[in-house]
């Protein structure tokens, strides 16, 4: 257990596990749904919340340099 910006972070990864699920804000990424597809869309359509965005990858990023 991680914590970062007062907010917890647990990353669990096995190898020797039978089922792969790979989830990213509870959107399951194995599917063969179009994700980049329905990105553009959201973009192009002005249906994307840049400010939460920005705070998310500011987020992302903290837990990436937390290590170095």
């Amino acid at each position: 257990m991680t914590n970062i910006n007062n907010k917890e972070l647990q990353l669990v990864y096995s190898l020797n596990c039978k089922n792969k699920v790979h989830t990213f804000n509870g959107i399951n990424l194995i599917k063969k749904k179009n994700y980049l597809k329905i990105m553009i869309e959201k973009v192009i359509s002005n249906k994307v919340n840049f400010n939460l965005n920005k705070k998310l990858s500011l987020f992302a990023n903290s837990a990436i340099n937390f290590r170095k």
